[in-house]
């Protein structure tokens, strides 16, 4: 996206800077002006012969570069001319606007021109954010553009119009650069002592990593997490009541186990090791029962969740500054806790999600 808009700004600017080589070997003004409405119109002429479509932004660079030329020819005043790079940003800027603001702008602008890409909406947000800078370095360019054509020579102005702009992006670029820096080993230091997730796409795809505080904090940075429901051989299924202390749903009774993968964790072992610290089991890898994945989002935090079964008649023991109390439960009482309000909203989506997989009949009667 933004090397799509860095291209359209080289080639507004390309007959700006052959406007300024020719005004240099020909000493006129006027010529300088036709050879670069006729580099624009070369411009317009190869990309359609190439790409055999039109091009609107360089059709509105030829439209407006030739207006401009021609008020400048015919009032013997190159100043006309020379705005024309200001008035092409401020439609780049006109077009960033919704562009940055608008999700559903944004989705049909990349749906058009980028076919095979479909983007999720974490993506979206961060194309977004990495492209708002440009709004206001663009604004502080064209009021200089406007400023250098009214009031300074044409070599101050040639300046401004071209290379200042690249050493502009250059320099916000670099600070960026910087700040990410200098902001990532702040995050490191201010919580090393925290739990770490790796933050995911929704098909899974590790992107990144945050701390535990980041991930709860209405950040809704997307992270791993394993739930497993565990039955008996009597068809009963176990359900936690999670401790007051716990700050998401405290008091309500949920999935058997369930917890976070750690950064750098695989699936497999963040099952065995949040079914052994929640329910004292030792899981057996080759007796998990995979049943599907889904996103749940909640006030503070987003998560993929991971949804296992196991079965077994093994003791259950819990950690009591954690979990208030474990029991098993028939169908018919799990719908009842449900009714009363008394179960966590992910555990009312995991128990529609139990109801919807044939081959746990297999296993279980509970369904």
């Amino acid at each position: 996206m933004q090397t799509s808009i860095l291209k359209n700004i080289i080639i507004s600017t390309l007959p700006i800077f052959v406007f300024i080589i020719a005004d240099f070997v020909f000493k006129d003004s006027i010529v300088s002006i036709l050879l670069a409405i006729g580099v624009s119109l070369l411009e317009f002429i190869v990309f359609f012969v190439k790409f055999k479509k039109i091009d609107w932004f360089i059709f509105v660079d030829l439209i407006l570069i030739s207006l401009m030329g021609l008020v400048s020819i015919l009032f013997k005043d190159p100043v006309f001319f020379k705005l024309k790079p200001a008035i092409i940003e401020l439609v780049l800027v006109i077009f960033l606007i919704p562009l940055c603001f608008s999700k559903k702008f944004i989705t049909g602008y990349l749906s058009r021109y980028f076919k095979e890409i479909k983007l999720e909406d974490d993506k979206i947000k961060f194309i977004q954010k990495n492209l708002i800078f440009l709004i206001p370095l663009i604004i502080i360019h064209i009021a200089l553009i406007v400023i250098s054509s009214l009031y300074f020579s044409k070599e101050i102005w040639a300046f401004i119009s071209g290379i200042l702009l690249y050493i502009m992006f250059g320099i916000v670029i670099l600070g960026i650069f910087i700040y990410r820096i200098v902001y990532k080993q702040y995050i490191l230091k201010k919580y090393k002592e925290d739990e770490w997730f790796d933050i995911v796409t929704e098909e899974g795809k590790v992107i990144g990593k945050a701390p535990r505080p980041i991930c709860h904090n209405g950040s809704k940075l997307l992270h791993p997490v394993v739930h497993i429901h565990i039955f008996n051989s009597q068809d009963r299924l176990l359900l936690q009541k999670r401790a007051m202390s716990k700050d998401i749903q405290p008091g309500k009774w949920d999935t058997s186990v369930g917890g976070h993968i750690s950064s750098g964790e695989n699936l497999v072992d963040a099952l065995k090791r949040e079914a052994l610290e929640e329910s004292g089991i030792n899981i057996n890898q080759e007796r998990i029962i995979p049943l599907g994945k889904y996103i749940f989002e909640s006030e503070i935090e987003k998560e993929l969740v991971f949804s296992f079964a196991y079965i077994t008649d093994e003791k259950v023991t819990f950690p009591p500054n954690e979990i208030d109390e474990v029991k098993f439960y028939s169908k018919n009482e799990v719908e009842k806790l449900i009714n009363e309000n008394l179960t966590t909203k992910n555990f009312i989506k995991e128990f529609e999600l139990l109801k919807t997989v044939p081959f746990l009949n297999k296993f279980t009667n509970f369904i």
